[in-house]
């Protein structure tokens, strides 16, 4: 369940001493404060998105939110509102997104250079997750490498998807029999798609 809502801070209040009370007639008793309100997702906030403005008479208790205002109570708002900016800290679950969304670019990039690292140096044991002429998922697991071939096994169960390999990949699930492929075939595969990863212990 995720858990998410809106949240307001209290930033700044200004006494003015132009504006009259509506209600009471007084001068100089208004106060004016500013809000910062921002969305959070458990909590941690994402980002400002408005800052209420409301006034109070000190004198009356009579309080308005900005839409009730007379006009020269919202010009007094208004100039409140453009001085005070709403704290950084709001923004941080911006940040938080903007570095996982980096550290899963920079995990990406690195897979696909262990990826073709492997590929390029296979060894005994490695592990192919590789998809099947019927769009089903697989693997193959290596148990001798030659210097132009590379002699495998192949997972005698298929997936259909990606996330379910991780359930039949088990070392007594691999065939008996070995086959094998040249190394160019299985840069071919690898480059066209059809091996999708590669593990090494």
């Amino acid at each position: 369940m995720v858990i998410y809502g809106w949240k307001n801070v209290f930033l700044k209040s200004i006494k003015s001493n132009k504006v009259i009370c509506p209600y009471c007639s007084e001068k100089a008793t208004t106060l004016f404060s500013v809000s910062s309100q921002h969305a959070h997702v458990f909590w941690i906030p994402l980002f400002p998105y408005r800052k209420p403005i409301y006034s109070l008479c000190e004198n009356c208790n009579h309080a308005l939110k900005f839409r009730k205002m007379p006009e020269e109570f919202k010009q007094e708002g208004r100039l409140l509102k453009t001085e005070v900016k709403a704290p950084i800290w709001q923004y941080s679950g911006l940040g938080l997104i903007a570095i996982l969304i980096s550290w899963l670019i920079y995990s990406g990039q690195e897979n696909k250079r262990l990826n073709l690292d492997y590929i390029t140096t296979p060894q005994a044991g490695d592990i192919y997750e590789f998809k099947t002429q019927s769009n089903f998922y697989s693997t193959l697991m290596l148990t001798e490498i030659t210097k132009d071939s590379v002699i495998f096994r192949l997972n005698d169960y298929e997936t259909q998807k990606i996330s379910g390999i991780r359930d039949i990949e088990k070392t007594e699930n691999y065939s008996l029999d070995e086959y094998s492929l040249s190394r160019e075939e299985i840069k071919r595969m690898y480059d066209q798609g059809e091996i999708i990863d590669v593990n090494r212990e």
